[in-house]
């Protein structure tokens, strides 16, 4: 299974290296920066479904990347 499919809220369960951290932070801040396009996307479109959609993934990756960032940080103290 690839890490990226994993749950970040298990994330000690596989305890990355900085350098896996930084690779999904990396991937997590990319698929936000895509969920956030299309979200504005469908805004304009006037299709609120897909823009909740849109926007419920954009967060989500969100909240990934900040768990990453996280762990990072604490990495970083220890």
């Amino acid at each position: 299974m690839k890490r990226d499919a994993v749950n970040l809220d298990q994330l000690a369960l596989f305890e990355p290296d900085a350098p896996e951290a930084l690779r999904l932070m990396s991937a997590h801040s990319a698929r936000f920066e895509r969920a956030a396009d299309a979200a504005e996307f469908w805004e304009i479109a006037l299709c609120p479904g897909a823009r909740d959609e849109a926007t419920k993934q954009a967060e989500e990756a969100y909240r990934a990347w900040l768990v990453c960032a996280i762990f990072l940080d604490l990495e970083r103290l220890l």
